[in-house]
């Protein structure tokens, strides 16, 4: 059975050319349908399931490296908060 979570996502330092490819990268990833923009700082807050037998840090990771691909460098931190 899968689990559903609320995944908080926050990018900051991020290379401002790239902010469509960041976005569309996370929303292949996960079901964000919105996205805010504070200062410097991306971020986007949605409710999904993880996949079957994915754990937290797995997806953790799958967003991490999907956004540090379409930003063309490490730029982020990722909070996953079960609901």
């Amino acid at each position: 059975m899968s689990r559903s979570y609320r995944i908080y996502i926050s990018v900051e330092d991020y290379n401002r050319s790239n902010l469509n490819e960041i976005e569309e990268a996370l929303m292949d990833q996960w079901p964000f349908q919105e996205f805010d923009y504070y200062s410097k700082r991306l971020s986007a807050c949605q409710d999904d399931f993880l996949y079957i037998g994915e754990t937290e840090q797995e997806a953790a990771l799958r967003l991490t490296h999907a956004v540090w691909k379409a930003n063309e460098a490490c730029c982020k931190s990722i909070e996953l908060r079960r609901i």
